[in-house]
């Protein structure tokens, strides 16, 4: 029995490695074409944990070996009851955008808050980072709501840092555990 609880504890823990839920944010990274300013050569993707986010990079890297003329494209799928919406972007260095089912929202360079009504149903929101040279940095807010429940009702977590998310899942796994193990009784 100890085996069981072990290996579902474990399995838990490194499923929230790469997320809680379905709705992750989806993140590719792309060179930064100095001429025209778009997105060029793709150099990379990874994951984060659904809902708020905050990024500092300073004077680092922000992808491998890339610190200037390198952004991301940050994909996630929210659920809306229908209503207004606050969204926000903070600390923007150099530029951020917002968009919704493809249409623009907020872009900043800075400071941006923008209200934002939503019908009911499942969205595709989308967060584009730019940085040109020298630091880095991108904050991300909303409303919680919208990334509080999957489209099977399945509650995850919200937290943007990673080792909150993990500790979270590593309780959820630890909890699941025990009930399993009463159940076997």
């Amino acid at each position: 029995m100890k085996g069981i609880i072990t290996t579902i504890f474990l399995a838990t823990v490194v499923c929230g490695i790469q997320c809680v839920s379905a709705h992750c944010w989806d993140v590719e990274w792309y060179e930064i074409d100095p001429l025209t300013h778009g997105f060029g050569r793709l150099v990379g993707s990874e994951t984060w944990p659904a809902g708020n986010f905050y990024h500092n990079w300073g004077k680092d890297y922000l992808y491998d070996r890339l610190d200037d003329d390198v952004g991301f494209v940050a994909l996630t799928t929210i659920t809306s009851t229908g209503g207004n919406y606050t969204f926000e972007l903070y600390q923007i260095n150099d530029e951020a955008c917002v968009s919704i089912d493809g249409e623009q929202i907020l872009i900043s360079k800075g400071w941006g808050i923008k209200e934002v009504y939503i019908p009911e149903g499942v969205h595709t929101l989308k967060v584009t980072y730019k940085e040109t040279c020298c630091a880095a940095s991108i904050g991300f807010r909303t409303n919680e709501t919208l990334f509080s429940v999957n489209d099977s009702g399945n509650i995850f977590l919200l937290s943007p840092f990673f080792w909150e998310s993990v500790v979270g899942i590593a309780v959820i796994g630890f909890i699941a555990a025990i009930l399993l193990f009463k159940k076997r009784k």
